[in-house]
């Protein structure tokens, strides 16, 4: 997982040599050049995640303390089952119990390249729910080429929560 952006690539037995999320000109690379985490680290480092419910049926998740650009995710709870936009880096056992306690996610919503962020592993701990992104970055990866080429997501089933 990129430090500076929080958006977590395959595992493997090296860190990648680049994150093109920070290599983008809308990004940067740290003044100590690009630097790697994982969640397990973020975990030993005393991180975990907040659920505050904003509004009824609006719940918000952010690590405290922040990683990367400090990013949230917001759970908009419909009838058609729960709706993740945008993510946190940190997927943690506690944070999928408490969704799991308020229903689960069905999809997850990404506006933004910044927000890619740990979607593979939310989505495999929600029961594989379907990805999307609302818009393609600059190099034209969309969600379903970053998902493709860090080999964890799968095309999905249709998802009755964005129908």
């Amino acid at each position: 997982m990129c430090r500076t952006c929080g958006v977590q690539f395959a595992q493997s037995h090296a860190p990648p040599p680049r994150c093109p999320i920070c290599e983008d000109e809308r990004q940067y690379v740290g003044w100590n050049g690009q630097q790697w985490t994982t969640l397990d680290d973020l975990v030993a480092e005393g991180r975990r995640n907040t659920i505050e419910e904003l509004e009824p049926g609006l719940l918000q998740i952010a690590t405290r303390p922040p990683v990367a650009i400090g990013q949230r995710a917001l759970i908009a709870q419909t009838p058609a089952g729960n709706v993740m936009w945008d993510c946190v880096s940190l997927v943690d056992e506690e944070s999928i119990q408490a969704l799991r306690a308020r229903g689960g996610l069905s999809a997850i919503a990404i506006s933004h390249p910044h927000f890619y962020a740990s979607m593979a592993t939310w989505s495999a701990a929600s029961d594989d729910c379907r990805s999307t992104s609302t818009l393609p970055t600059r190099s034209g990866c969309s969600t379903s080429a970053r998902a493709c080429a860090c080999g964890r997501l799968k095309p999905r089933r249709s998802c009755q929560a964005l129908r």
